[in-house]
């Protein structure tokens, strides 16, 4: 807790530090503001034989930016599921979000700023059913109101996690829970840059650590490339990555995707892989 209170005294001053040197907003173009963005990816892959997979991919966001604020809401689903040889269909990807993100800027030049963020969502085949996650603190925009995007945030999230089966809190075997709340400090880096509209690079990346127990870390990270095919319609691929260093329990499953039980018909536990990513493919609709 000691190092928690110097990294967060830290940041405070770093972001008042900040504020002063860029109370100049000579430069800032209010004129230009509000803008509005909206958009939708979609991806579908379908494969039949010995082997079938049905699977779907979707995501909406939703940009709101004017001069003092900006608002950012995103949702998405993704869901596959396979039968081997004629048999029932199994899920072998289950997760879903939906989160809302607040930027409020200290000058026009939309660089120092302060930020909160509400978010849900749900892994099944990492071991949590829901997890719902509060983040707060001070941020800075690099290029400010330039189409380039470069922004560090730091601050405090308060993460409760719903486990899919009970889990060990604090490595502790005598302490189990479904519900497990927890304080962490975290970070986030995002970045984009787009060329000439018809080409944009994105990556967001975030790092969390819990205040009580640091033996629990997460890193989620996402990178898009689009390409624009016409004034409203472009080609999106997106790797996500998500690694947990202290995940929860899942049910164990044989090569064919099929779930394990004792012969007494007791489920058999294990834990889940701490790194999981995905790679998905989809046309993106520009609404607004």
């Amino acid at each position: 807790m000691k190092l928690a209170t110097v990294l967060l005294f830290a940041t405070a001053l770093l972001f008042c530090f900040a504020g002063l040197a860029l109370a100049d907003d000579s430069q800032a173009t209010p004129e230009s503001f509000p803008k509005i963005k909206a958009d939708g990816t979609i991806g579908y892959n379908l494969t039949g034989g010995n082997i079938k997979t049905d699977a779907a991919a979707g995501s909406a966001e939703f940009i709101h930016e004017d001069v003092w604020v900006n608002d950012i809401v995103k949702a998405g689903v993704n869901f596959s599921n396979v039968s081997y040889f004629g048999r029932r269909f199994n899920p072998n990807v289950n997760n879903y979000f939906g989160n809302y993100k607040f930027e409020g800027f200290v000058t026009k030049e939309k660089k120092p700023y302060l930020w909160a963020f509400l978010g849900y969502d749900s892994n099944e085949f990492i071991g949590y059913w829901n997890r719902y996650t509060g983040q707060a603190g001070p941020g800075y925009s690099f290029f400010g109101t330039d189409p380039t995007v470069l922004k560090l945030e730091v601050g405090y999230g308060f993460v409760d996690t719903v486990w899919a089966f009970p889990t060990e809190i604090d490595n502790n075997p005598k302490s189990m829970h479904i519900w497990e709340p927890t304080h962490n400090l975290m970070a986030r880096l995002v970045f984009a840059y787009p060329y000439e509209k018809k080409f944009q690079i994105a990556e967001e990346a975030s790092y969390r650590v819990n205040m009580q127990w640091t033996y629990d870390q997460e890193v989620d990270s996402a990178t898009n490339l689009t390409f624009a095919l016409t004034s409203r319609l472009s080609f999106r691929t997106t790797f996500t990555l998500q690694f947990l260093n202290n995940p929860g329990f899942v049910q164990k499953q044989d090569e064919n995707g099929v779930s394990l039980v004792t012969s007494t018909g007791a489920k058999i536990l294990t834990k889940s892989q701490r790194m999981s990513y995905s790679w998905i493919n989809g046309l993106l609709v520009s609404f607004l």
